[in-house]
């Protein structure tokens, strides 16, 4: 049977009709499914705030702060950058002597110290070993409704008027130097057994670092110096020590090889590599013996 072309229109159009709702209904299938992604932010900031739980109720156990590691501090719920700065601070001779010298870390929040002071245990070698003394201030802070008290400073340094004997000290008695903790302790020790002793106490400021009125800590009763026999001294012992360089070294080998022996300063005074300056510092500490 032949369609007119009033039929034919008429299915014509209702062809393009269902064409349309089937590409509407298409559309709107695809937009549900372009919403689900977009759930997954929800879910992260979910876990966010499942993590950040997780961190809060962490599981606590006792630690000393002078010895854990970053990765113990981090399992404590500690931002890895808080623990490095922990670590880093020890590095530099830094030690905590009550629990309430950890509050002193800048990065660590009042909230965590709270949370951690319970289960800090301090060995007895960082303690305090001399007369204890409690600032008279006190400031509290309240959070989260605790009372919160900034660390009281207890001290086991020097007191005004006291020295140690710079060529004697051993590491804990430097320790009692104001500013002065294990990392500068054993510099000291170090540069003292390179120049073989010190024969003044201002040599102390030939080490970088070092608080700017260490002198007053520090005493000179023991002068027996260990000397450089530059005629028999090998050339890395020669160059070990802190008043002789590289070029140095190579002039004094030179000249014993061509002259001999050296007995003088005087038999050095037409190196260019040294100047009376460098006698000056050198003199206590060489021996010209043969």
């Amino acid at each position: 049977m032949s369609l007119s072309r009033n039929d034919k229109i008429a299915i014509s159009a209702i062809v393009v009709i269902l064409l349309g709702v089937n590409i509407v209904a298409l559309f709107f299938h695809c937009e549900e499914k372009q919403i689900t992604p977009s759930k997954v932010p929800v879910d992260s900031v979910g876990r966010l705030h499942r993590d950040r739980r997780d961190t809060a109720e962490c599981r606590l156990f006792p630690f000393d702060p002078n010895t854990a590691d970053s990765a113990t501090f981090v399992s404590l719920g500690l931002r890895p950058k808080t623990a490095a700065i922990i670590i880093h601070y020890r590095n530099a001779g830094g030690f905590f002597r009550v629990p309430d010298d950890m509050a002193q870390i800048y990065t660590l929040s009042q909230k965590d110290f709270l949370r951690l002071k319970p289960y800090i245990r301090i060995s007895p070698k960082f303690q305090r070993v001399s007369k204890r003394y409690q600032s008279s201030e006190k400031h509290k802070d309240t959070v989260a409704e605790q009372t919160f008290e900034r660390p009281v400073y207890v001290s086991y340094k020097l007191q005004r008027g006291q020295t140690v004997d710079i060529n004697i000290a051993d590491s804990v008695m430097l320790q009692k130097i104001p500013g002065i903790g294990p990392y500068y302790a054993r510099k000291i020790i170090r540069y003292r057994d390179r120049l073989g002793g010190f024969v003044s106490v201002s040599q102390i400021k030939e080490i970088q670092g070092l608080p700017a009125d260490v002198e007053q800590w520090l005493s000179l009763s023991c002068c027996a110096i260990e000397k450089l026999k530059i005629n028999h001294s090998t050339f890395g012992k020669l160059l070990r020590h802190p008043y002789l360089d590289y070029k140095q070294v190579v002039a004094l080998f030179n000249f014993r090889k061509t002259h001999g022996d050296i007995h003088s300063f005087e038999d050095l005074k037409n190196c260019s590599e040294f100047s009376s300056s460098d006698f000056s510092r050198l003199k206590p500490y060489i021996d010209f013996s043969e």
